[in-house]
């Protein structure tokens, strides 16, 4: 899921849960080689001792269940499919790896769904970047490859441009898709598939949302003991992808 999706699955009422729920997009954004959880080590020393890094590791393991959840279900392999498919019949011009914008696509098409459903999403959304900024400036650079410096430069960044806001729009989703496409060294989508993914964008909109907010609660259920920061984490797939760090897993 992108950081939407993320930040909705994740609703407790203890902001580090919150924060850690999309840092892991965040840092995907900042630098790529950060990654959740050799931060997650870093932390190890103070787990225990602190209430916000216990909320940003429970957040991140919470952010891995749901990704594992989201690719295994309905809601990534139908949109994601009907997507490829639009992409291939509008045009076979190459330089287009089209599983990659159809995979993007899909995550944020969703987010532009769970926006339209509750557009207040996106200012408590950054809302909450700006509440938690002196908590993530403090504690992410504790990762060797990233320095305070730069972190709470590119978070100001990414605060004051409200990037999210381009979801609400398909026009907007699409501009966002193409600037990625560049990130990736391939060729922005043209007119022609453009105009076929709104299309199924348009067609797919019901049916697209009930599986989101279906898939959105069904997230949360997973988190009946986070309300405080101190309570149980979300578990972790088997994969030991994201350590456990001094906190109690529950089952999937």
């Amino acid at each position: 899921m992108n950081l939407i999706g993320h930040y909705s699955c994740a609703s407790v009422p203890a902001l580090p849960v919150r924060l850690g729920s999309v840092l892991p997009d965040l840092l995907g954004l900042y630098r790529r080689k950060v990654r959740p959880a050799a931060l997650i080590n870093c932390w190890r020393g103070t787990a225990e001792r602190d209430s916000g890094v216990r909320g940003l590791i429970a957040g991140l393991q919470f952010h891995h269940t749901v990704d594992v959840h989201f690719h295994r279900g309905p809601l990534f392999k139908e949109t994601s499919s009907a997507i490829q498919a639009a992409l291939l019949q509008a045009s076979k011009a190459p330089g287009l790896k089209r599983f990659l914008p159809a995979h993007v696509l899909t995550e944020l098409y969703v987010d532009h769904l769970l926006i339209g459903r509750e557009p207040g999403l996106v200012d408590a959304f950054y809302g909450d970047l700006e509440a938690g900024r002196s908590l993530l400036t403090e504690l992410v650079p504790a990762h060797p490859l990233a320095d305070s410096s730069s972190f709470r430069h590119f978070l100001s960044r990414i605060i004051a441009d409200r990037f999210v806001e381009d979801y609400r729009s398909y026009r907007g989703v699409l501009y966002r898709m193409n600037r990625i496409l560049v990130h990736y060294s391939q060729r922005p989508l043209q007119p022609s598939e453009q105009a076929a993914v709104a299309e199924v964008f348009a067609r797919r909109s019901g049916h697209t949302e009930a599986l989101a907010q279906s898939f959105v609660r069904s997230m949360r259920g997973l988190l009946p003991a986070m309300g405080g920061v101190d309570g149980p984490t979300a578990a972790r797939p088997d994969d030991g992808k994201y350590p456990q760090v001094g906190l109690a897993a529950q089952p999937v």
